[in-house]
């Protein structure tokens, strides 16, 4: 259960597993994504974006709050039903498995481009998940202290972007502001809600948070300190590269890097990745973990380990089925969409479902 010891995060912890959810490889594709669209206003779209996490979060929190330390197997069986509960659960384990494949082929392919060009993608995808699966085998209360650990390391990241922002920013690169219709808007920042994809899971977490005081305001605050990292990034590419030329390369976060040499720094960009590396790695190990305590739960199984080494060939599979880059890129979007009606979809079902048995005069009763 949620309240065993071994089986229980802090807030800080659940902030930072959500926070290390939802920023991964979206760091790197998110100013040429947004540019794609709404040019110079691309900082917009994140902010606009973040709405729709927001109304997740906000969804979630109505429907566990009444049920606080129900896992969300049982959470969604019990207001669901058995057979309509297990349905609900099947697309979030399916999310959640293609999510860690997608994200970790974007992974590898950001390492192959500026780091490891001679690996084969295969060894580098292996290692990357079996670094997951390991976390995955660790548990929840580890899996938070290493999201909270890491998260530290992504300042330290972005400090490095700091001089060649000062050689080269260009802020006249952002005007004029507003110069697009309404629906590049409203398109820009669908696409800019995928990159906060990740949010979900705080209905797969929200039961194993210890103390749940200001749980809603501690999801909220996940998905405004992650905008305000992404609208950083896309500021920061935006002013140096302009709207035109952000969408030329595959990774502008990376290439900003060599646009300025630092004395005794040759390459810049190695450190940045290698620091990135480790913030990588923490949406794969959550998607991975909550993929296979799913389907435990799912299946009554009394053990895990069999269930993680299943799944790393799974996940594997997905990772190097893609032909090129732009094959990942197209499933991400998928992926992108799958994660709102995870996110809203789901929530909004079982909210409704919650409803109606208060209609009908069930009330909950604390045991």
């Amino acid at each position: 259960m949620s309240n065993d010891r071994e089986m229980s995060i802090t807030r800080h912890q659940y902030i930072h597993i959500l926070i290390g959810s939802m920023i991964g490889t979206g760091i790197l594709t998110l100013p040429r994504i947004t540019a794609k669209i709404i040019d110079q206003d691309a900082w917009l779209a994140v902010i606009l974006g973040a709405a729709l996490p927001i109304i997740s979060i906000v969804l979630i929190h109505l429907v566990c709050r009444k049920y606080p330390d129900m896992d969300f197997v049982d959470l969604s069986q019990k207001l669901a039903g058995r057979f309509l509960g297990k349905l609900l659960i099947l697309p979030i384990i399916i999310y959640n498995v293609m999510d860690s494949g997608v994200i970790s082929r974007i992974f590898v392919e950001a390492i192959k481009l500026f780091l490891l060009n001679k690996t084969p993608r295969l060894m580098l995808v292996i290692l990357i998940l079996l670094v997951a699966a390991y976390l995955a085998a660790s548990g929840i209360r580890v899996l938070g202290r290493v999201n909270e650990f890491l998260f530290y390391m992504l300042p330290v990241s972005m400090i490095f972007t700091i001089p060649f922002l000062i050689y080269h920013a260009d802020f006249y690169q952002l005007l004029p502001v507003l110069n697009h219709s309404y629906k590049e808007y409203i398109e820009a920042a669908l696409n800019t809600s995928f990159a906060y994809s990740g949010f979900e899971i705080s209905i797969l977490a929200y039961s194993y948070v210890n103390k749940k005081e200001k749980i809603l305001k501690t999801g909220v605050n996940s998905i405004i300190i992650t905008g305000s990292i992404y609208l950083y990034t896309v500021v920061t590419a935006l002013v140096i590269f302009g709207p035109g030329l952000v969408q030329k390369f595959t990774f502008p976060t990376i290439r900003i890097l060599t646009t300025h040499e630092i004395p005794v720094l040759e390459r810049v960009e190695f450190i940045f990745i290698i620091l990135w590396i480790s913030l990588a790695f923490r949406p794969i190990s959550n998607q991975y973990y909550f993929s296979v305590h799913l389907t435990q739960k799912l299946l009554n199984m009394k053990s895990n380990k069999i269930l993680i080494i299943i799944m790393l060939p799974i996940i594997t599979t997905i990772a190097i089925i893609p032909d090129n880059i732009f094959d990942v890129f197209k499933q991400s979007d998928y992926i992108g969409w799958m994660s709102l009606f995870v996110g809203i979809a789901i929530p909004l079902i079982l909210l409704a479902v919650s409803l109606l048995h208060n209609k009908g005069g069930k009330t909950h009763e604390a045991e």
